[in-house]
């Protein structure tokens, strides 16, 4: 049989130890080290006395191009710095997240298979969100790593084209730690805005900030009643449910909307045609994680004419697509 063909067919089930060895990393906080410190191995002999793989580790950390090393010390490089607090865009959060629930989660995608139950749940016991409420530092990863793919993203942008004139309110349903809210203030700050999420996710935002303009409610979309505004935000939040619950959420907001209201829609859109293979990972880990699912501007168009909403105007940046709904 062909050595090259099972070489790379090898790398399938093998490819799982540089995503440990990343975890390890930062969870020891050797990146963080050698960028503070620039040490020679000698010095980090010393931090870390009872790793007898060190030099093999560091040298698998050059081969992953994370680490430079010239002869005498170690440095970071860009690629390590991204798994650093340092980065401005670190990647930091969302892999420890992803090596924590994101992994067990996946372990159980085997018999998510015959049985249909959502993965993390098998995990975990729990609904995601429900998880999240019981589990503090569960939460923070999961917080974390939202905010941080955030600012990745280029979301904010999207909003440069949005007509705001005559807004008074913006809510923003499912805020998070009301980031999207507070970057929306950048282009205008006399808007009244409002975020509106799980008590344990409001009291983390407020944490954070909230003042005159920038006011946070506690509730759930799918049981409480959601206040009037004249523009609505679901920014990345469908994804997380299938078009049973997507429905609900919709038409709790649909309540509170009055005549001149625009619903504002942000999330992936599937072109089934060109997906690669990154996108359909991505896909199959919305539900995996959450038991929602990312979908094709049709099956957007379906969802949203279901609950007697309009497309009024559709734009794409990126991979993001921006509904701007009506009644």
């Amino acid at each position: 049989m062909n050595k090259e063909l099972l070489s790379r067919n090898k790398s399938l089930f093998t490819a799982f130890t540089r995503s440990f060895i990343v975890h390890a990393a930062i969870k020891t906080n050797m990146l963080e080290r050698i960028y503070e410190m620039v040490p020679t191995l000698d010095e980090l002999k010393e931090l870390y006395p009872n790793f007898a793989m060190l030099e093999t580790f560091l040298s698998i950390l050059e081969k992953l191009e994370l680490i430079k090393y010239n002869g005498e010390r170690y440095s970071l490089t860009d690629s390590g710095l991204l798994f650093t607090d340092r980065a401005v865009l670190s990647l930091k959060a969302p892999a420890d997240f992803a090596m924590n629930e994101g992994v067990l989660s996946w372990m159980k995608l085997p018999d998510a298979i015959l049985n249909g139950e959502i993965p993390f749940k098998l995990a975990f016991g729990k609904e995601p969100f429900e998880y999240f409420s019981d589990n503090e530092e569960a939460f923070g990863r999961f917080s974390n790593s939202m905010s941080q793919s955030t600012k990745r993203k280029s979301i904010y942008n999207i909003f440069q084209n949005i007509d705001f004139e005559n807004v008074n309110t913006v809510l923003d349903v499912g805020c998070g730690d009301g980031r999207l809210l507070r970057e929306i203030r950048n282009i205008n700050n006399d808007f009244n805005l409002i975020g509106f999420d799980l008590p344990y996710v409001i009291n983390n935002a407020r944490r954070i900030e909230e003042n005159k303009t920038l006011k946070f409610l506690e509730g759930s979309f799918f049981e409480d009643e959601i206040p009037s505004a004249d523009i609505y935000i679901l920014s990345r939040v469908l994804h997380d449910w299938n078009d049973e619950k997507s429905g609900i959420i919709l038409q709790n907001i649909i309540k509170a909307m009055h005549k001149e209201s625009r619903l504002l829609i942000i999330d992936k859109v599937l072109n089934n045609k060109e997906d690669n293979l990154d996108t359909l990972l991505s896909h199959l880990n919305v539900w995996i994680m959450c038991g929602g699912r990312e979908r094709s501007y049709e099956e957007f168009k379906s969802l949203f004419e279901q609950q007697g909403l309009q497309i009024s105007n559709f734009s794409v940046f990126e991979n993001f697509g921006l509904f701007e709904l009506t009644l």
